[in-house]
């Protein structure tokens, strides 16, 4: 017998190999060493998870139902921490209710209907007993189909499709009548892209730059091509509300091709290398440039706003322009997919030579004395105190909004989680999300 890592010797008080008896005794009473040794997650739990760049996952519960278990859920969900109607998405949930006789599976993120849900009745859930449920999620054409298995069978009725991949997810609530010993997630197929989420969100200054390598294009009888798409982002975090591209720069590299006519072999390009610049928000507008560079080569990319419109350099060469359709504080995800490798991003951890080289020297984005970035959650308890001077002549609005996912008021960006108007006559408070 080897062992390794760190350890400490002990003196075992019982050795003895166990029969079938014995492990089927010590499965039936999980529940009462389990608690012995303060193991079991009592309900409710929150699970926050890395994301899973993936097509296909299985995830996996294993844990005990309580002896008096009526109820439990375990819900997947994309920018929130519970449930609720109007900020982030529950992209997934398993209900379990009526003593255990009946479920539910249900979505957030159907384009038809708030709501996608289907029920059943079974007889899997027993209480008091060791459970293993798998949430096995797969990736068809352009939505996912979600599974359920209990105990090892699956629950046919159990099936729906959601529009959300697999990688917005981020954190997993259970609660109700069962205790949690494990959890894991296994049969990942990988999608290769690289994503980065934007903490903050800004009227101008660097958005993002990174570095990366374009593979080289192995040259054949037959055109070749590359390509690779960076996104900038508008994650809305808002309930029933797509992910839209605020900016997406598509790079098309065609190195060219060999023939052989009548024994010569001769070279061939007949098409050039471009970038399209274009946005969701106004699909009609399209900038095309030619790109100065092929294939086998690193590059870093800067991305910059100013007022009107962002600056992008390649390599460090002059800036292209692409204008601003919503304001670039809108943008607060970045993903970059397609044939392109070893991308870092410039970060407080992860620092990229080039990009400081670029950014050092460019203005750095600061809010103006009239707003400022809330840095922890706010709860029940949390207090906000405006101080002000009103001038004796007041003619105008005073306006306090508190925003998720903007950084001024919009009426077609962000939500209003609180707004207070106070004019010389009257005060009026709102609360709202854009649904356009």
């Amino acid at each position: 017998m080897l062992i390794v890592g760190d350890f400490l010797m002990v003196t075992p008080l019982l050795m003895q190999t166990l029969g079938k008896r014995q492990i089927g005794y010590l499965s039936s009473d999980i529940h009462y060493w389990a608690q012995k040794m303060d193991h079991a997650i009592k309900m409710p739990h929150l699970l926050k998870i890395r994301e899973y760049k993936a097509y296909n996952a299985t995830f996996v519960f294993m844990g005990l139902l309580n002896k008096n278990a009526k109820s439990f859920d375990i819900k997947f969900m994309s920018g929130v921490d519970e449930p609720n109607p109007y900020i982030g998405t529950m992209i997934f949930a398993l209900e379990v209710y009526n003593n255990l006789k009946n479920y539910s599976v249900c979505t957030q993120s159907c384009q038809t209907e708030k709501f996608c849900k289907t029920k059943g009745r079974t007889k899997l859930f027993n209480k008091g007993k060791p459970f293993t449920c798998e949430i096995i999620m797969n990736m068809v054409e352009d939505h996912v189909v979600v599974k359920t298995k209990f105990n090892n069978i699956m629950i046919d009725r159990a099936k729906i499709k959601t529009k959300y991949p697999i990688w917005r997810i981020n954190q997993i609530a259970l609660n109700g009548g069962i205790q949690l010993l494990n959890s894991a997630v296994k049969d990942v197929t990988p999608i290769k892209f690289y994503r980065k989420e934007l903490t903050e969100l800004k009227n101008y200054g660097t958005i993002i730059c990174f570095e990366a390598f374009i593979p080289k294009i192995v040259e054949k009888f037959k055109s070749n091509y590359l390509s690779f798409t960076i996104f900038l982002r508008h994650d809305p975090h808002v309930t029933n509300k797509a992910v839209k591209a605020v900016l997406k720069i598509q790079f098309d590299i065609y190195s060219g091709y060999y023939t052989s006519l009548g024994g010569n072999v001769e070279y061939f390009r007949d098409k050039y290398s471009i970038l399209a610049m274009s946005s969701e928000f106004d699909e009609d507008k399209q900038i095309i440039h030619q790109i100065p560079f092929g294939t086998g080569v690193p590059i870093f990319v800067l991305i910059y706003s100013d007022k009107d419109y962002y600056n992008i350099s390649i390599n460090g060469g002059d800036y292209i322009h692409f204008p601003h359709i919503v304001p670039s504080w809108a943008v607060n995800l970045v993903e970059i997919f397609g044939e392109i490798s070893n991308v870092v991003f410039n970060e407080f951890d992860v620092i990229s030579n080039k990009c400081q080289a670029l950014t050092n020297n460019l203005p750095k984005f600061k809010f103006d004395n009239s707003t400022i970035r809330v840095k922890s959650k706010l709860n029940e308890q949390s207090e906000v105190i405006v101080r002000g001077a009103i001038p004796e002549y007041f003619n105008k609005t005073i306006s306090v909004n508190f925003l998720h996912g903007a950084i001024v008021w919009n009426e077609n960006l962000g939500h209003t989680v609180f707004q207070m108007n106070i004019t010389k006559n009257c005060s009026c408070f709102d609360s709202y999300t854009v649904y356009i």
